[in-house]
């Protein structure tokens, strides 16, 4: 195990960190970019479709992408604008804004998925190859 007891250990890893999570985010980008989708697009839609394709509160998904509540709101005109999001009031209450995935997004997430898996995964094998 790697010791850390250095000042210049942990900065060191504190910018592997920040280096590697960014090394997977442009990895996942350029392949998202060939279904015209970002990370985030992949990500909001993805838990879209974990909910079976129902309605989810704007606010419940903020809580599961740990995103502000700007972000989902920003994040989820440009997929509506896009035609890649529907969003509803809510049943029992409609000052709540319920959002889910369209066809299209369902066509463009699971045609996009193989290969966002298995970049995933090649980037999880180099990281533990380096140990």
């Amino acid at each position: 195990m790697p010791d850390y007891a250095t000042p210049e250990a942990r900065f060191r890893v504190a910018y592997e960190v920040i280096y590697d999570g960014n090394v997977l985010m442009q990895r996942l980008a350029n392949h998202l970019d060939r279904y015209r989708l970002n990370p985030t697009s992949m990500a909001l839609l993805s838990c879209l479709m974990d909910s079976g394709g129902n309605a989810v509160r704007m606010k419940e998904l903020g809580c599961r992408l740990a995103m502000s509540s700007g972000g989902v709101t920003r994040a989820v005109d440009r997929l509506e604008a896009e035609g890649l999001i529907e969003r509803t009031g809510g049943v029992e209450d409609r000052r709540e804004v319920m959002v889910r995935p369209t066809l299209e997004a369902r066509r463009r997430v699971n045609e996009a998925l193989p290969g966002y898996a298995n970049i995933i995964d090649k980037h999880r094998q180099e990281a533990l190859s380096r140990c």
